[in-house]
């Protein structure tokens, strides 16, 4: 047999036994006594059994009536709770974001973006996995994430991705005798050490290549895997960097000489997700995050 409770049935038949009384429970519902009572037989009806005993003028509640209000409280109770979490999925106030990213994703382009948004979101719980571009292709082939940021080459299957560049910036320790120029070229490089990402990166290849080009001087001082790392040498002095504006942002404030860097040498990373429909959560951060770069994109379009 199917049965097809009404919750505002259910909602009175718990007031009543709670609050003792018809009038109590029409007068904390805002409705009329007759309309509670009302409910309540209607609701006697549709589980076929008494809820109530009637004495004397005054209603108790049967053995049966005391075991249906048990379920009935915990019906009510999930109900609530369902109706909660729709509110907080519907104003992306609850849910979890997993993210994934390369070093530099998770060093300097993501921690500002994950703090701006969860004051907005304070209720979304954010995990943010690192991993080296190996990783991040099982990681991405998997699915198991939703939003995430490598440096290409990136397999392509079963995933959404747009591109993006940043014009690269010169860094250089505190009191550099080239920090008198408004713009730095491999030329003006040329002998000075350098601190130079590993080989492993495209972006090693492509400063050297530059280098070559303008028939410079390459003088490694030392070769590191992370942005930030070169940042935290160049402010120890010991060499320049050329790397994103998003890591310079970092160091500028603590001391770092940043200028702008010619001919035009473009970091580029990937925004990636799987093809399937994104949750609210994710297309929320994914909008703070591409917010976020603009400001970063256009300054080097300029």
């Amino acid at each position: 047999m199917s049965y097809n409770f009404e919750s505002g049935h259910l909602e009175a038949f718990r007031l009543v036994i709670e609050l003792g009384a018809v009038t109590r429970a029409a007068e904390r519902l805002g409705i009329s006594q007759p309309a509670v009572t009302n409910a309540i037989q209607r609701l006697e009806r549709r589980v076929g059994f008494p809820l109530f005993e009637h004495a004397k003028g005054r209603s108790r509640p049967t053995p049966e009536g005391i075991r249906f209000y048990e379920a009935t409280r915990s019906a009510l109770s999930g109900l609530a709770r369902l109706a909660d979490l729709a509110e907080e999925i519907q104003h992306n106030r609850a849910g979890a974001l997993h993210l994934i990213s390369h070093p530099l994703g998770a060093t300097a382009i993501l921690p500002p973006v994950i703090a701006a948004f969860r004051l907005a979101h304070p209720d979304v719980h954010v995990r943010l996995q690192t991993a080296n571009s190996p990783r991040l292709n099982e990681m991405a082939l998997a699915q198991a994430f939703d939003i995430g940021l490598a440096e290409p080459p990136l397999d392509r299957r079963f995933l959404n991705m747009s591109r993006h560049r940043l014009s690269s910036v010169c860094a250089l320790p505190p009191g550099h005798p080239l920090a008198q120029k408004s713009v730095i070229t491999p030329r003006d490089l040329s002998g000075h050490p350098l601190i130079v990402p590993a080989q492993d990166r495209p972006f090693h290849h492509s400063l050297r290549r530059l280098f070559d080009e303008a028939e410079s001087e390459w003088t490694v001082a030392a070769e590191v895997d992370m942005s930030a790392t070169e940042g935290e040498l160049v402010l120890r002095g010991l060499g320049a960097a050329i790397f994103d504006p998003i890591t310079a942002s970092l160091f500028e404030s603590r001391g770092l000489a940043v200028r702008p860097f010619a001919p035009a040498l473009f970091y580029e990373f990937l925004i990636f997700q799987p093809q399937r429909p994104a949750s609210q959560v994710a297309a929320a951060f994914l909008a703070t995050l591409e917010e976020s770069l603009r400001t970063y994109e256009e300054a080097g379009d300029g």
